[in-house]
């Protein structure tokens, strides 16, 4: 990304277009730029922790193991550690999609 701002900014002194009157446009575009790169920061942030939570939820989910309520629980835990609540539930689901038992809370 910087090296991408750099060229951009070689470019605009070498077009000659940097005057009294572009320095909003260029304060406007470093801007946009620096935005930008905070949501790419901020998206690629989201992605490692699901992968970090799918990976510690691999183990309890395929062993033959893990009784259900374990499974429930680190469900819970990594949900409560993505979204940063302090509150939730996991439930099994019936056929009618409402909730048939709470697994933990």
């Amino acid at each position: 990304m910087t090296t991408t701002l750099v060229r951009w900014f070689t470019q605009l002194l070498q077009s000659r277009e940097l005057g009294f009157r572009s320095v909003p446009k260029l304060e406007a575009e470093l801007r946009e730029q620096r935005e930008r790169r905070e949501r790419v920061e901020e998206e690629l942030q989201w992605e490692t922790s699901t992968g970090e939570a799918l990976s510690v939820l691999y183990q309890p989910l395929i062993s033959a193991d893990s009784t259900i309520q374990q499974m429930a629980d680190s469900v819970l835990e990594q949900a409560l550690r993505l979204t940063g609540s302090r509150i939730g539930f996991v439930a099994a689901l019936g056929r009618s999609s409402q909730p048939r038992r709470t697994l933990c809370h």
